[in-house]
């Protein structure tokens, strides 16, 4: 008898990566799509698939709407994992996907998805997923020679940016500092941080391992990149191999010998926490807070009168933050007021202490953007309450609030300072000296923590291993209110860390366009003419800019044939990207061949051509192949 149940069939492409356990397979694939609902709710079974291969299974329960009001059509499900996943993993959906075809939805019914199973059982798939773990962290920071044991436990234990299901499969704890293995642990349970807006870090309770003499003393330094922030790597457990395994003995020496080089004999790499499970916790927790819905009107205006009233109401209680702010300690307040929107400066503080001298701040607030450099120039020449600014009143501190740190160094007379920063100065506030605002307090003080750790999560510094690319996950996971913002922030790093690699003080900015983040590096040369490269999504362009009184500048075709023809004549050696071939290789897609009449342009004065960046390439191969790119266009036409 033909099964008829409905399936549906999720195509989810480059969210899926081999590491992934089945509950990040999950996340990926439940949320948000364009579907019939009542097509949705019929289905029996949903397959996800990458490539044309199904890399999961699952049986959904409930559907629900996007919270995206702007697209009421798209539609997300809650469910299980499937019983008889190992049956589907690994099948091909080929003949569900033709070439060319686009829509990554596709309905079935249980027989034809059967039809295409092989006759022959499939392997288990994902049997890595099952594998055990060792878990190396590097507690560099916390790390002394003096500490005793029960200490060394205490810093190795908690709190760490990685999945409970990872951890699961974790049997093996290694504490790393200074590239040498410190102690080995065996985690016995996996508990939550306790702290509201931690909701992404877990912690172990266990016991020194019994492999701990095979182990301690290990140079383990090539597991962890120059430069990679993220202190977590994962090790497949079966492929370690340290020290003879035929029982013979070995020398002191040899043994040395051998701990210094077991790094390099390691047999497959060391990988970090995937972004997935480094912002699910958190994004769950944002969705269920009822403040962070309140606060999605205009996030940086909430959090300016949030700041403003609890410091006029309450400056006692908030000194901490009024300290950091100021970015010196502070006497007893006996006196503040503050200013909301003074002359567009966003927060004006000007606070008396008891023995007379005044604490004057001026705040700029920004979550996902960040003020030119020109804007924030232009703010200190502002007049103030008190008839001042920074040469007038040196006292005057100019800080930016920021929730990411700027890709450009910050005029003179300006601050920074991170919602990281703030958090952890709310986070030193007795919440008991608010009275009756405590509680409303604490939601906030949660807010900010976690809007600090999704930074932290999605700042491509900490995993510079890990694929960059991540529009498609960012906005199916947290939806586009969220999703931009943070791709915005991810771009901005990008921008960073190339302008810190090329050193000097590269064009490298970072912005939004059309629901993608984009990083952009422009080379003015002597006569107004301006070259230079920019990544938005996974597109690579390099570009070539005309001034106003170039004889090619217009909106006419042939202002842009006679920019095409200029850019082809004078800059070819800038459309040849050899230098980003050399590091990503055949991940720089598409041929150099180009026909005529192939040039993009945007009228009145741009002109360019591009090439793809397979989604695959990694935080640290971009940051090299873009940082070549940039000291290779500057010296060009010099």
């Amino acid at each position: 008898m033909t099964d008829s149940r409905p399936v549906l069939v999720l195509k989810i492409g480059k969210s899926w990566n081999p590491s992934m356990s089945a509950l990040e397979v999950y996340e990926v694939t439940r949320k948000w799509w364009r579907v019939s609902l009542p097509k949705a709710r019929s289905a029996h079974l949903v397959l996800a698939v990458s490539s044309t291969k199904v890399v999961g299974a699952f049986l959904p329960r409930r559907w629900m709407p996007s919270p995206d009001h702007e697209d009421p059509l798209r539609f997300g499900f809650e469910g299980a994992v499937a019983d008889d996943w190992d049956r589907w993993v690994g099948a091909d959906m080929a003949p569900l996907f033709p070439k060319g075809a686009a829509n990554p939805v596709r309905h079935s019914l249980m027989s034809e998805v059967e039809a295409l199973l092989p006759e022959q059982p499939l392997p288990v798939a994902d049997t890595a997923a099952h594998e055990p773990l060792v878990l190396v962290l590097r507690i560099n920071q916390r790390w002394s020679p003096d500490l005793d044991p029960d200490e060394l436990y205490e810093v190795t234990r908690k709190w760490w940016v990685m999945s409970r299901a990872k951890a699961e499969r974790v049997d093996l704890v290694l504490a790393v500092a200074d590239g040498l293995v410190r102690e080995a642990y065996r985690p016995m349970v996996w508990l939550d941080c306790p702290e509201r807006g931690l909701e992404n870090r877990i912690g172990f309770e266990g016991g020194r391992s019994e492999e701990r003499d095979d182990w301690i003393g290990t140079d383990l330094r090539n597991l962890f990149k120059q430069g990679a922030a993220n202190p977590v790597r994962y090790l497949e457990r079966e492929a370690l191999s340290v020290g003879p395994r035929d029982g013979s003995a070995v020398s002191p020496e040899a043994d040395l010998t051998l701990r210094q080089s077991t790094s390099e004999r390691l047999f497959i790499p060391a990988y970090e926490p995937t972004l997935l499970e480094q912002i699910t916790p958190l994004v769950a927790s944002l969705e269920a807070d009822l403040l962070w819905s309140m606060s999605q009107a205009g996030q940086e205006l909430f959090h300016s009168n949030a700041l403003a009233w609890l410091l006029e109401h309450h400056p006692v209680a908030m000194r901490p933050v009024l300290e950091t702010l100021h970015g010196k300690r502070l006497e007893p307040v006996q006196d503040i007021v503050v200013w909301r929107e003074y002359r567009n400066l966003d927060v004006v503080i000007e606070a008396t202490q008891t023995d007379g001298c005044r604490a004057r701040v001026v705040v700029e607030n920004k979550l996902y953007s960040i003020p030119y450099p020109k804007q924030l120039r232009d703010y200190l020449e502002k007049p103030l309450p008190w008839n001042g600014g920074p040469d007038k009143n040196p006292d005057t501190r100019y800080v930016l609030l920021s929730l990411m740190e700027p890709a450009f160094t910050l005029p003179t007379g300006w601050s920074l300072i991170t919602y990281a920063a703030l958090s952890e100065a709310i986070g030193r506030i007795d919440p008991q000296l608010l009275g009756s605002d405590r509680d409303i307090f604490g939601r906030w003080r949660d807010l900010v923590r976690r809007l600090a750790s999704l930074e932290e999560a999605v700042n491509p510094a900490m995993s510079l291993d890990q694929p960059f690319a991540a529009k498609e996950l960012l906005d199916g996971l947290v939806g586009s209110k969220i999703g931009g913002p943070l791709q915005r922030l991810r771009f901005n790093s990008l921008a960073g860390l190339i302008r810190s690699r090329v050193g000097g003080d590269p064009a490298v900015t970072a912005g939004f366009s059309k629901g993608n983040g984009l990083a952009t590096f422009d080379h003015q040369l002597p006569d107004g003419m301006v070259v230079g490269w920019q990544l938005q999504h996974n597109q690579l362009r390099q570009h070539v800019i005309f001034p106003k009184d170039h004889d090619a500048h217009g909106a006419t075709p042939a202002h842009r044939l006679q920019r095409e023809q200029v850019a082809a004549d004078r800059f070819a050696p800038l459309f040849d990207l050899e230098v980003v071939e050399e590091v990503l290789g055949p991940l720089l897609q598409q041929t150099k061949a180009w026909d005529a009449g192939t040039w993009g342009a945007f009228a009145p004065n741009y002109v360019y051509r591009y090439r793809k960046v397979d989604p695959s390439a990694t935080t640290d191969e971009l940051v090299e192949a873009l940082s070549e790119l940039t000291t290779w266009t500057q010296h060009l036409l010099l």
